[in-house]
Order: structure tokens, then C-alpha cells, then sequence
């Protein structure tokens, strides 16, 4: 598994995604946080029912850990917009409460 991919995974497991919830968001083409960028948020919102409809393996995915996906979203979407580096390391628990915070006050 690629480096960018290892950190993607452990990031998405600070907001509370189980293993299983990392490898279904990886299966739907998401092998590194910068491809959340190339979303809008509807389409976030439409992954996150994706994983918890799957036919095969539905994975739940509860509206608490779409708003820190959507914060996740949101975040690289703004370092892309100011040409700044977009590194999952970077991104914690932490990061995703007050990205959310200032999201749901725009």
C-alpha cells in the first residue's frame, strides 16, 4: 500500500471511520487525500450512501462521520484553493471539530 494512501486511511480513522469503512472508501477510488478535493459535497454525501448501501458488504456510516468526512472535504479544498501542500499527516481529530465548526457557519 502506497505511503499517501497508509496516511489517507489513518486520517480518515481520526473521524471515526472503522477499518472496514477506510478500505470501502478506498474501493470507491479514494487512494489519497487529495482525490477528496475533485468532489463537491453532495457527491462526499453520495460516497458515504454509496458504502452504506453496498449490495455485497454494507459498511454504516453515521451522520457524525459524514460531517468529518464532509470536514475532511472541506479542508483539502481550501489548502488546493491556496496552492498550499495537502498532507493527511497533517489532518487530526482536532483539525476535523474546528474545520466542521467553521463549515456549518459559512
Amino acid at each position: 500500500m502506497a505511503e499517501a494512501q497508509v496516511a489517507f486511511q489513518a486520517a480518515l480513522g481520526c473521524i471515526g471511520f472503522s477499518t472496514a469503512a477506510q478500505a470501502a472508501t478506498v474501493a470507491q477510488g479514494f487512494v489519497n487525500v487529495a482525490l477528496l478535493g475533485l468532489m463537491t459535497p453532495d457527491q462526499v454525501k453520495q460516497v458515504c450512501k454509496l458504502i452504506g448501501e453496498d449490495a455485497a458488504n454494507p459498511i454504516p456510516i453515521n451522520m457524525l462521520q459524514q460531517q468529518m468526512l464532509l470536514a475532511f472535504h472541506y479542508w483539502v479544498v481550501n489548502h488546493q484553493c491556496l496552492g498550499l501542500a495537502v498532507n493527511a499527516n497533517e489532518f487530526t481529530a482536532i483539525t476535523a471539530f474546528e474545520q466542521a465548526q467553521l463549515m456549518v457557519r459559512l
